[in-house]
């Protein structure tokens, strides 16, 4: 058996309209070729899915149940094709996230609230860890990303040449608002983990697009140009 989604279409289309007629104009076809379509269908169902008298057409008992299967069938298809199409644009699937507890007081609440809102589709889960247990979550692909704090000069503790960094930005450090204005503000610059060998998912990069604050498509270009060994 042959039977494929357009005969069905075609199928449903003079179920609705019964008429082959009328059917024809709304699927902006001739007459002829949809005739051969529902004569095929018929035959290789091997049943009669139609009785044809001069005003249309009339469904067979054979043919209405085929109709309730057609419809659910297409409303499957259909469904199954959007789900795909959000995924693959990243508006659904999972992400995990590893975090220190310090972002969760800077960089982390906004990421959330724009990832929600541009992809609020997708199943975010959050690990809350210490800068080696986030890298090691990354790294064993607990994580999908992990957001850590990378001290002045040099790499974070456990991040490894395995794992790329990107700096998402710098903000002041928690004394800063009590130190005098004319002493130096201690910078510490928060880096978004990722494992090298790994292609990211569409959430992913949806979410190094918000957190990188780029509508580049590459987002593993320029940003993660570096290894996490040489953060700064």
């Amino acid at each position: 058996m042959t039977m494929d989604l357009r005969q069905l279409r075609y199928f449903l289309a003079v179920a609705e309209e019964r008429s082959v007629t009328r059917a024809a104009g709304r699927l902006h076809l001739t007459q002829p070729p949809l005739s051969a379509q529902l004569t095929r269908l018929e035959h290789e169902l091997g049943v009669d899915l139609f009785v044809r008298h001069r005003r249309g057409v009339d469904l067979t008992e054979a043919g209405r149940r085929l109709a309730e299967h057609a419809r659910r069938l297409l409303a499957d298809v259909e469904a199954a094709a959007e789900s795909v199409r959000r995924t693959g644009q990243g508006h659904s699937g999972r992400l995990t996230l590893a975090f220190v507890p310090a972002t969760a007081w800077s960089v982390l609440p906004p990421l959330l609230r724009r990832f929600h809102a541009a992809g609020p589709g997708v199943e975010l889960r959050l690990l809350e860890a210490g800068t080696e247990a986030v890298a090691e979550h990354v790294r064993q692909r607990r994580a999908d990303l992990g957001l850590v704090h990378l001290p002045p000069g040099g790499a974070a503790s456990g991040v490894g040449p395995d794992l790329d960094v990107a700096s998402v930005e710098r903000i002041c450090g928690p004394d800063a608002v009590t130190r005098p204005l004319a002493r130096p503000v201690p910078i510490v610059e928060t880096g978004l983990l990722r494992r090298r060998a790994d292609p990211p998912t569409p959430p992913v990069q949806r979410f190094l697009r918000l957190a990188l604050d780029t509508p580049e498509p590459d987002v593993l270009g320029p940003a993660f140009a570096r290894p996490a060994a040489s953060a700064r």
